[in-house]
């Protein structure tokens, strides 16, 4: 029997995204048990995860407090720590997937018995180490970007070593809660809509993570055009705290004590959610959860926010303005469900899109709202300038199309920025390797080559199409933990030529957008 463990220290939205890969996990190997490791207050949350056999837990309150306690040693915390997972440690380990790309785990990991690591963990010498490209995308890259060219699970699908199934119960539901939940929405679905019954619709009242929540105006709209309309059924749906049964409070003195509002926890929201048409959230662990067990989303984020949804068929509206975010809601459900709920505005100043899944994985497309066509040509051009670093061949079908739908005087200018931005990373990469042959020569040449490496990376920092690329190089760099000075030397210069390659990737994409080889000539020469 093989053991694995999914390590998920990071936050309760990150456990339950975690479900994805542990029942393709569990799917693909039908003859291993399947571990999670989580702190203690999620372990409910863990609990519902579908394949996971065993679940683990630290509880970090008592930890920190020993930690942060004038009376113990950080020592003493750490034994603490230790005595709490004695059966993990005891237990020699297949593998062990880092699905957060956390701290704790990455200094937790190297404590185990285990024989391969799949992402980030501290070595020995205290550096960061990646099991592959893919881990070192999702922890050099992902990270500082809000936008998501490659989703994480398909980062760790990959870094795991197993394909993503899309067909399989990932979320446990209680069978008591369901019983009860089944029947309340059965009377629910039935109160509108003669026999075909209302569409019931979801309002999660929970705020993001960042404290992002829905308007009051953008909450009022909602509530009395669903209660308004003859296809609809809106529920209140919250998570118990005084704010959210406040707002309920008043909402329902809005609305004469009519509404109908949902305080569940987590062990009871699979119930519930497993009875919604759609679910209109924004970013949170019921969105995470709402995206495991497969439901409809309407997911509203703020510029910046990240988005916990990836789903075919799903619908992400990034708010510009709250005013509009009512009408960009009924647009999508009105599309969706060939309803004719009344809109205010024909046009949003909001950007609505649709999820999708082509060849690559997930992606979204701009179906509603101001294109900005730097931020959609970087997007779609950066989705498939990734996916090549990582080992896929060009889709030159999404190259075509933006070459044939984008004005062509728009497309030079766009390509001609960023081509100065990859020369600029052109000749630093160049200098660096000149400078690393000098260092060869005379060690007194090394500041000068580190002062090159400084260069380089602090444009892994910007945010320019070369920059995933330079944070892959980063994280090689990072993997090297010889001390041998002449085989660290040579380690780099391998990473170097890499990264060489990697750059002309990006030349190539932009010989195939503008269809004119001969522009790309000089580049392609300094490489």
């Amino acid at each position: 029997m093989k053991n694995i463990l999914v390590t998920c220290l990071k936050d309760e939205t990150n456990l339950l995204q975690s479900s994805h890969l542990v029942t393709s996990i569990a799917k693909d190997n039908p003859h291993c048990e399947v571990s999670i490791l989580t702190f203690s207050d999620l372990e409910s949350s863990a609990n519902l995860i579908q394949d996971a056999r065993k679940v683990f837990t630290i509880d970090r309150f008592k930890i920190e407090h020993l930690k942060s306690g004038s009376l113990y040693s950080d020592a003493f915390a750490l034994n603490t720590l230790a005595d709490s997972l004695s059966e993990v440690l005891d237990t020699n380990w297949n593998q062990v997937v880092n699905f957060g790309n956390d701290q704790i785990s990455a200094h937790l990991i190297p404590l185990l018995t285990v024989e391969e690591i799949a992402g980030a963990h501290i070595t020995n010498y205290g550096s960061v180490s990646t099991s592959d490209r893919w881990s070192s995308y999702a922890n050099y890259y992902r990270p500082s970007n809000s936008e998501t060219q490659i989703e994480p699970q398909t980062c760790f699908h990959h870094s795991a070593k197993v394909p993503m199934h899309h067909d399989c119960t990932r979320i446990k539901m209680s069978q008591d809660f369901s019983m009860v939940a089944n029947q309340n929405f059965a009377r629910i679905r039935a109160s509108k809509n003669g026999d075909q019954g209302a569409i019931i619709v979801g309002i999660n009242l929970n705020e993001s993570k960042t404290g992002n929540s829905f308007s009051p105006e953008t909450l009022s709209d909602m509530i009395e055009t669903f209660e308004s309309s003859f296809e609809y059924k809106p529920v209140l749906l919250t998570n118990g705290s005084s704010l959210e049964k406040e707002l309920v409070n008043e909402l329902n003195r809005q609305f004469g004590n009519n509404l109908i509002s949902v305080n569940m926890d987590i062990t009871a929201a699979p119930s519930v959610l497993a009875n919604l048409d759609w679910l209109i959230t924004k970013p949170n662990r019921i969105c995470a959860l709402a995206e495991a067990m497969d439901t409809n989303i309407i997911e509203t984020t703020v510029k910046g926010e990240t988005s916990r949804t990836f789903k075919e068929g799903s619908f992400v509206i990034q708010e510009l303005t709250t005013s509009h975010t009512a009408d960009d809601i009924y647009f999508l459900l009105n599309q969706e469900n060939q309803t004719v709920l009344p809109m205010g505005i024909k046009n949003s100043e909001n950007k609505v899109y649709s999820r999708l899944r082509d060849n690559f994985g997930f992606f979204k497309t701009l179906i509603r709202g101001p294109i900005e066509l730097k931020d959609e040509l970087n997007y779609h051009i950066s989705r498939n300038y990734h996916y090549a670093l990582m080992g896929y061949e060009l889709d030159d079908e999404i190259l075509k199309s933006l070459h044939e739908g984008t004005n062509r005087e728009e497309l030079m200018s766009y390509t001609s920025q960023a081509k100065e931005e990859l020369t600029e990373c052109v000749k630093t990469l160049l200098a660096t390797l000149r400078s690393l042959q000098s260092v060869k020569q005379s060690n007194k040449n090394a500041p000068r080559f580190l002062q090159y490496m400084e260069s380089l990376m602090a444009l892994g920092k910007e945010d320019i199409l070369p920059q995933a690329a330079i944070s892959l190089f980063e994280a090689s760099v990072e993997n090297i933990t010889s001390t041998d000075f002449s085989k660290n030397l040579e380690d780099i210069e391998k990473s170097l030529f890499t990264l060489k390659g990697d750059f002309k990737i990006l030349t190539k994409i932009f010989e195939n957008l503008l269809s004119e080889k001969s522009e790309d000539k000089r580049t392609q020469e300094e490489l």
